[in-house]
């Protein structure tokens, strides 16, 4: 996350999928910015930076010293809205990214608007791309997530509905294929079925948070303001 913090979003991690066409014909997942403004993005950003400043067990003061009075790229969208707006109204949002993301990262599944999903499903996906995905099955769990991602984006939260001949369809394999995947996600936490469906409707399904989707990010300490890689203004 320091790199975040420091480089921005330089991968666009943070930056919805979408569907398009490519060039031999066939449909892809992309990462695209056109129905995104500039400041969803880097809400989104934000959201990231705080909750997992919260995992880490940052300070709240020192977390916002560090967005505000550094010049890191991840703070950029905190420090527009105290050029545009003051100070007082940067601490208040940061503040209120702060007290969100705290609900969630303490088990709730609360989320105030669809901007604030978005930012959660982007840092879901983040997660997901740093978990090594070993050998072909482990390659069509990612693509099987990265299919759901897509879904859940459109739908605005993790909770999403697909049927397995869909899902086949959006993966490129066999039915068989998915099962199996499903299952897998299912028993490493990445995946909850609520239910079943119906012959004419697809399963509902939930993304969730397994223990180890952080790795060692969740043991590093948060910078404080002033060090290296935090430069002040």
């Amino acid at each position: 996350m320091t790199r975040l913090l420091v480089e921005g979003d330089a991968d666009d991690t943070y930056t919805p999928w979408s569907k398009k066409k490519l060039a031999d014909g066939r449909y892809g997942l992309v990462i695209g910015k056109d129905s995104h403004t500039a400041s969803d993005h880097g809400h989104r950003v934000i959201c990231a930076l705080t909750t997992e400043a919260i995992r880490v067990g940052a300070d709240r003061i020192n977390f916002r010293d560090v967005v505000l009075k550094g010049s890191g790229r991840g703070g950029a969208h905190a420090r527009d809205l105290a050029h545009r707006s003051g100070h007082d109204a940067a601490v208040a949002y940061l503040d209120r990214v702060w007290d969100r993301a705290k609900t969630r990262v303490q088990g709730s599944d609360r989320i105030d608007s669809r901007q604030d999903a978005h930012a959660d499903l982007a840092a879901y996906h983040a997660r997901v791309e740093r978990t090594p995905w070993k050998g072909s099955a482990g390659k069509t769990d990612l693509k099987n997530l990265a299919a759901r991602l897509a879904v859940c984006e459109k739908a605005g939260g993790r909770r999403h509905t697909f049927s397995e001949h869909h899902l086949a369809e959006e993966v490129g394999c066999a039915r068989e294929t998915i099962r199996n995947s499903n299952e897998r996600l299912e028993k490493s936490g990445h995946l909850r079925k609520l239910d079943s469906g119906s012959p004419t409707e697809g399963a509902t399904w939930l993304l969730t948070d397994p223990h180890d989707l952080s790795h060692d990010e969740t043991n590093r300490q948060w910078p404080q303001a002033g060090e290296p890689g935090v430069a002040q203004r």
